[in-house]
């Protein structure tokens, strides 16, 4: 049985900053070794398989990471009810996954993929790994470090695995079954091999299951159609332009999510958290919690956004080599979709998820969907690529300005548009420091290469940005400054 022990939201934090920190790595590490042995055609044919099989990973899931994670920290306090929570929550994932798995087998036995279909075949593991997921019971109970630890272990082994096995662009099918069963996998299985030591799993009860079932799919309708924002575009380019155009889109996404969920870390700890205080109807302390999260994530999305920015063109020969120098133009435009991404994230996390407010999360993610596969339809067959990235533009757009008018009554936006206009004019002051970098190593035959160029420019953005966000901070006398100046005595503590 759990113990119920409250947990420490700051370290919380820092676990899951650490987990992301290290995925950001994985991909500075792998990326352009793969980009160079694999090509663009070979990496676009992976992403294809794999946008195949994640849809059907959606469907296995059934939004259990989020409702599951919001149900356990509702009754993680009262053991009895947890039990039952817990074994209803199990059962149902467990049922709608295995049948969501043979589905997957009989639509590869029928032709899907049927150009590759061995890499759909090695996929099979990455399905089944959506069958062992249990991390909602984990992030519930807020015991994120051993999620992180363990996660992190599997992931250096895979690493070293893809710089032994791959060495060419005929090892494809290799590296897709490293990744299908080492990275997704066996980082499921780690989890779910832990699960007696939290709680005895109770036989079905199909009366008390049926209550979480009709919440799952309310809430399972609008977390795809946000997941497909984030994919469809790369089945679209699939079908309506060229596999190097997929490459080229596919090496810049993994760049920008890395950025993305390295800041959406903060919702995914609060989410939990907030759901715990509401049950216990403390709003006042919801609503501080929310403010003080929102604005700590601005300051730091328009760094990331202007920064990239900043050190793309540079950035992409040395990370992608020269075969993806079109990725300089498509993350260049895509930067600022790293501000809109994480605002509409940590209002759907930290907001109406925690509130049930399922409403306004499925009219706005259905909604920027639809927008977006209108604007896919029409970009892409002249832009390729940076047609998918005009679509995202749209899309990510249309999910703030929805949300912004579904529940502007309920929140007051005006502190964070306010801060949203610093930090982007901050963000500005620093993208043109970073520029000139480049400019003066021209002018000065200061003759600075590639990895040194852009450490440089990452040191000099820091520098400059920090420096005008403390400023700020300091003259407006922020009450954030003073959170944050606790939080960093705590830390040394």
């Amino acid at each position: 049985m759990v113990k119920s022990k409250k947990a420490n939201l700051g370290k919380n934090v820092i676990y899951m900053v650490i987990f992301h920190l290290f995925n950001a790595l994985t991909p500075l590490i792998t990326t352009p070794y793969l980009s160079r042995v694999l090509g663009a055609e070979q990496i676009g044919k992976y992403s294809y398989a794999y946008s195949l099989a994640y849809y059907f990973v959606l469907l296995a899931n059934l939004g259990i990471t989020t409702h599951g994670s919001r149900r356990i920290a509702e009754v993680k306090d009262n053991p009895q009810a947890y039990q039952r929570r817990m074994s209803d929550l199990f059962w149902v994932h467990i049922f709608n996954a295995s049948i969501v798995t043979i589905a997957y087998v009989i639509a590869i036995l029928m032709g899907m993929n049927r150009q590759n279909a061995v890499l759909s075949y090695i996929m099979i593991f990455y399905v089944l790994s959506s069958v062992v997921d249990v991390k909602w019971l984990f992030y519930g109970l807020e015991n994120f470090k051993i999620t992180v630890l363990r996660s992190i272990i599997i992931k250096v082994f895979y690493i070293v695995l893809i710089f032994v096995f791959v060495k060419n662009r005929d090892d494809l099918t290799i590296y897709t079954f490293i990744m299908a069963f080492v990275a997704y996998f066996l980082v499921e299985l780690s989890l779910f091999l832990l699960l007696p030591r939290y709680g005895k799993i109770l036989k079905p009860d199909f009366s008390s299951m049926k209550k979480e079932i009709l919440p799952l799919i309310i809430l399972f309708i609008p977390s795809v159609a946000n997941l497909l924002l984030r994919h469809f575009d790369k089945l679209m380019l699939g079908w309506m332009s060229t596999y190097d155009q997929l490459g080229m889109y596919e090496n810049t996404d993994k760049v920008f999510l890395v950025l993305v969920t390295l800041i959406t870390a903060v919702g995914d700890v609060m989410m939990p958290r907030m759901s715990n205080i509401l049950a216990s109807e403390n709003e006042e302390k919801a609503q501080k919690l929310f403010y003080s999260g929102m604005r700590i994530s601005i300051i730091v999305s328009c760094a990331l956004a202007f920064g990239l920015m900043g050190i793309a063109t540079d950035f992409v020969p040395l990370f992608f080599g020269d075969e993806f120098m079109g990725c300089i133009q498509l993350l260049t435009w895509i930067a600022p979709t790293i501000i809109m991404l994480t605002l509409s994230a940590l209002i759907r996390k930290q907001y109406l998820i925690p509130r049930y407010l399922e409403k306004v999360y499925l009219t706005a993610t259905i909604s920027s969907l639809v927008i977006n596969i209108v604007a896919n339809a029409i970009f892409i067959p002249y832009f390729g690529a940076m047609g998918a990235v005009y679509g995202t533009l749209i899309a990510e757009f249309s999910v703030i300005l929805i949300q912004f008018i579904m529940i502007h009554k309920m929140l007051d936006y005006k502190p964070l548009a306010l801060d949203l206009l610093k930090y982007c004019i901050v963000g500005f002051v620093m993208l043109m420091a970073v520029k000139l970098v480049p400019y003066l190593n021209r002018i000065l035959n200061l003759n600075l290469k590639d990895i040194f160029l852009v450490l440089i420019e990452i040191l000099i953005g820091g520098i400059v940005y920090t420096l005008l966000t403390f400023v700020i901070l300091k003259l407006t006398k922020d009450d954030l400054l003073v959170l944050l100046k606790k939080k960093a005595k705590k830390f040394k503590k």
